[in-house]
């Protein structure tokens, strides 16, 4: 598979998060499933699917491990 022009960006990024994707992010990071991040968030479930598939394509991503993974690499999550 090839390589993105964001694999050679290691520690920055191109796209901005707005506060309530940071909010589902961190949501996801803490393991928490869409159903119940609508319910924190009072949300529906098919805006936080939404929220996810976004930040999937933000960050160029292939599934959720990898999500979280750049996203702290990104800076977007620290511990």
């Amino acid at each position: 598979m090839g390589k993105s022009k964001y694999d050679q960006l290691p520690y920055s990024h191109p796209y901005y998060l707005t506060d309530r994707e940071k909010d589902v992010l961190e949501s996801i990071s803490k393991g928490l499933t869409n159903k119940e991040i609508a319910e924190v968030l009072k949300l529906s479930k098919r805006t936080i699917d939404k929220y996810r598939e976004n930040l999937l394509m933000k960050s160029n991503s292939r599934n959720t491990a990898h999500m979280v993974s750049n996203a702290f690499r990104y800076g977007w999550l620290s511990c």
